[in-house]
């Protein structure tokens, strides 16, 4: 099927599109000139990472479903229900194939509709981002190479972490137990995870613990473990194509989706989780929502002063303020100090961005510069361009001696590096005694329990005191591990946290509830002029104008996006084979901008009751989709008045606008603010879009942003953690990510996220302090 969409062209036809391509390199020509005439069923890069997504990423439902959609086009009776023709769709000829596809298009059943633009979606973004002739034909350099002074670094943090791992691992002592050999760590706070909220925790509870230790006592040194299920890499070992980095950093390999079908979902799974792959915007989150934030989770009188636990006025003071609070917004500004976030001027925005800054002038809308999470110059860091979502390969002097190299200050390298960057044969022994490990290849299966007692509840509740799972030696053999802990932190981000509290027997049924995607839509444009779309900072404006469209807070922002060619152009509109491929050949020309809802209906996670694997139901809803609508229309009056020439979304059958150069120009010369508005062929393609909707079956939508799974409330009827970030009935067990948004921040959550991290971390570094002895249960014996 992939074959139809993407067909190989004539000898004859393929020169034409060459021919049209102006003054290339003889290299490109002849990579243009294979790639219109091959297929993606000749790629075994291709045919590789679709058997691995079919195998190892789908879920059972989702590889269902692609199967029947499949099977019934080779069917003669339901073939010919749905074409006319009683051919299997794996006999017909190209052409026959290629109108066989146009036909499901238009089918007048929507189950067919959907199922043809989902296949055909997941079909061309692996074939684009695997495929290295890809590339090559339509003009993309590659990810830029690590500088050479990284590579060629005798004793690099990747060689550090490994001898720390290695030294880390033979610590463990191995327990044998009736289901065969465990291997068992100890530790005082043991983190499940590594992105965001885990990092920023960790940074300030280790802070915190600094000089807890006292010589000549029995007190030991603070210990801190992270766990991570993804790998680590170090700069100069990250993946040298986009495909690779989807594959090794992030969740479900870049292949991950609603059980509906109705929205791609792009996570970080490697050390530093979104962060490392985070397009470096800082936003603090906007004072209605934290309004909206304080209204679940603010308390008086005596509950602040429990939540204190007799701390200082202060402290009381944080709780009945909560996010619209002086504490709030100092660890808020803590974390930008920690990231080094400065805010970009004109000369440091690339041409996408350029667009949004000067378009949202020229019409009257509010747009501010987004500021980033970078070390050393805006110059230094726009090198890597788009490259950012595939890891931060840095180059150039840094702001400071201590942060190394220049770029992204990921968590991991934001909050950990004093701590990591040690000799590995010190033990992990650091400033003040405090001792962090991070184990990555680590699968937490789940929580272990006994009983305890508490007083926020009436009863026995569960006692965490560590985890089981599963962790990968450097032989590549998978052990059984028990880690025995004081505290368990999850932070495994929101879609897998509440996996873990599920899998653990928790019954609190919020859990999971809430799930908050910021669905997104795609925006298109080419222009007369190669605008060399991957280099400069990602995103680095934002539109704020349409961001309250329901008076309650719900609506859009427009700003700019990745353009990495796999991810940018498979949300290309596809009319046929040939017009497809002819337009993935003019990306050097191509702007591309989302359209990112803060939405009101959120969805949900769930564990598959039989894998205990992560599930994810949520579908747009009808007034999400209508505010997204807005923000599509509203993109496109930007782009049409700063002069695009073609402008496209990603739903399927809408319409392509494409510029008449003699009325339309000479309009918008006579008005420029509005001269969308007296082009009357604009005017028809803003109707016929508006018409045409985001139906469910024939929209596109895609979320890089996952929030609220384990929500923090002050009832266990309404949420998963407390205001301190203690989960309800359960005593030393803590959630700190995104996962306890009350709801959606409506702006990037990667600094909110560390902020909650802050604010929980400030807070168990007090329980931790009146420990006595800080020491580690020896009396632990649950069964695993």
């Amino acid at each position: 099927m992939v074959d139809a969409f993407l067909p190989a062209l004539s000898a004859e036809q393929a020169q034409e599109i060459i021919q049209q391509q102006g003054d290339i390199t003889d290299q490109r020509r002849e990579a243009i000139r294979r790639f219109l005439m091959e297929t993606p069923s000749q790629s075994q890069a291709f045919r590789e990472t679709l058997d691995d997504a079919l195998k190892n990423r789908l879920t059972e439902k989702g590889c269902g479903d692609v199967k029947q959609f499949v099977d019934i086009l080779n069917y003669s009776i339901p073939a010919f229900l749905l074409t006319g023709s009683t051919t299997p769709f794996a006999s017909l000829s190209p052409e026959q194939a290629e109108t066989t596809i146009q036909q499901l298009y238009n089918s007048r059943i929507p189950t067919i509709r959907f199922g043809i633009k989902t296949v055909g979606g997941i079909l061309r973004a692996l074939y684009l981002r695997s495929e290295p002739l890809v590339s090559q034909a339509v003009g993309f350099p590659g990810l830029p190479a690590v500088p050479e002074e990284q590579q060629k670094r005798a004793d690099s943090p990747a060689d550090r972490f490994k001898a720390r791992r290695e030294a880390f691992f033979a610590r463990g002592k191995t327990e044998r137990r009736a289901e065969g050999d465990v291997l068992v760590w100890e530790t005082n706070v043991l983190v499940i995870g590594t992105g965001s909220g885990a990092t920023s925790l960790v940074g300030s509870l280790a802070k915190e613990l600094e000089g807890s230790h006292q010589p000549g006592t029995n007190t030991q040194h603070p210990s801190i473990i992270m766990l991570e299920k993804g790998d680590y890499f170090a700069p100069h070992e990250l993946e040298k194509t986009e495909n690779d980095s989807f594959k090794r950093m992030y969740e479900g390999a870049g292949v991950l989706g609603s059980e509906e079908g109705a929205i791609s979902i792009f996570a970080g799974a490697t050390v530093g989780g979104g962060s490392k792959i985070n397009w470096s915007a800082t936003l603090q989150t906007d004072r209605k929502v934290r309004a909206e934030w304080t209204k679940l989770t603010a308390v008086g009188g005596k509950d602040a002063k429990r939540l204190s636990q007799g701390g200082s006025g202060e402290e009381e003071e944080a709780f009945r303020t909560m996010f619209l609070g002086k504490e709030w917004q100092d660890c808020m500004d803590e974390v930008c100090k920690i990231l080094h976030v400065k805010t970009p001027e004109e000369q440091d925005h690339n041409v996408g961005n350029l667009t949004l800054l000067e378009g949202a002038r020229r019409l009257g809308y509010v747009c501010k510069p987004v500021p980033q999470n970078i070390t050393g110059t805006f110059a230094a860091h726009k090198e890597c361009g788009a490259s950012c979502t595939a890891g931060c390969r840095g180059s150039g002097e840094a702001d400071d001696k201590k942060t190394g190299r220049s770029g992204k200050m990921s968590g991991e390298r934001a909050f950990l590096d004093e701590y990591l960057q040690l000799d590995p044969e010190s033990g992990g022994a650091t400033r003040g005694g405090v001792t962090v490990e991070i184990m990555d290849k680590f699968e937490v299966d789940r929580v272990v329990f006994e009983q305890g007692s508490s007083a926020r509840a009436s009863g026995a509740v569960k006692k965490a005191v560590g985890v089981v799972g599963t962790v990968k030696g450097s032989d590549g053999v998978s052990y059984k591990a028990f880690i025995k802990a004081n505290r368990v932190v999850v932070a495994a981000g929101t879609l897998n946290s509440p996996c873990v509290l599920l899998r653990s027997g928790l019954k609190n049924p919020t859990i999971g509830k809430n799930l908050y995607l910021h669905p997104t839509c795609i925006v298109l444009s080419e222009w007369d002029t190669e605008v060399r779309p991957w280099e400069g900072n990602i995103l680095t404006t934002v539109i704020n104008e349409f961001s309250d469209l329901d008076g309650q807070g719900h609506g859009v922002k427009l700003e700019g996006m990745d353009m990495l060619p796999g991810i940018s152009m498979s949300f290309a509109p596809w009319n046929s084979g040939a017009e497809y491929k002819s337009r993935l050949l003019r990306y050097p020309h191509t702007q591309g901008h989302i359209v990112l809802c803060r939405e009101k209906n959120p969805g949900r996670v769930r564990v598959d009751a039989k894998t205990g694997k992560l599930l994810i139901d949520y579908t747009p809803s009808v007034l999400d989709r209508k505010h997204l609508l807005e923000g599509i229309l509203e993109m496109c009056k930007v782009l049409y008045t700063m002069g695009a020439k073609e402008i496209s979304t990603a739903t399927a059958g809408a319409p392509t606008w494409r510029r008449d150069d003699t009325a339309a120009s000479a309009n918008q010369q006579k008005r420029p603010a509005d001269g969308w508005a007296a082009d009357p062929r604009f005017l028809e393609f803003l109707a016929a879009l508006n018409a045409r909707g985001l139906p469910l079956d024939l929209a596109t939508f895609g979320s890089a942003h996952q929030m609220g799974t384990c929500r923090m409330g002050s009832s266990p009827s309404h949420s998963v953690v407390d205001q301190r970030g203690r989960v309800w009935g359960c005593e030393g067990l803590y959630v700190a990510d995104a996962s306890v948004f009350p709801s959606a921040s409506g702006v990037n959550p990667m600094l909110t996220t560390m902020a909650f991290g802050r604010w929980i971390g400030r807070r168990l570094a007090e329980e931790v302090k009146l420990e006595s002895g800080l020491s580690i249960r020896k009396d632990v014996n649950s069964k695993l």
